[in-house]
């Protein structure tokens, strides 16, 4: 398996060999759900049923998980 370099993190290659664009376009949708969680406030969490805990370790993964 190569390993290839993406601003500050490699992405394996088996990840990024099918379906390109479909994965910049997934990666970029959880790149924004994922700024926008952390943008949350505790009451909004609670209002659609999200931990605090949760909500920081989704926020903390990489855009290709």
């Amino acid at each position: 398996m190569t390993f290839v370099s993406a601003t500050q993190a490699t992405i394996p290659s088996y990840q990024r060999s099918t379906g390109t664009k479909f994965n910049a376009l997934n990666w970029m949708r959880k790149l924004q759900t994922r700024k926008s969680l952390r943008g949350l406030t505790l009451q909004q969490l609670n209002d659609i049923g999200i931990s605090e805990k949760a909500a920081n370790a989704e926020a903390a993964k990489a855009f290709w998980q």
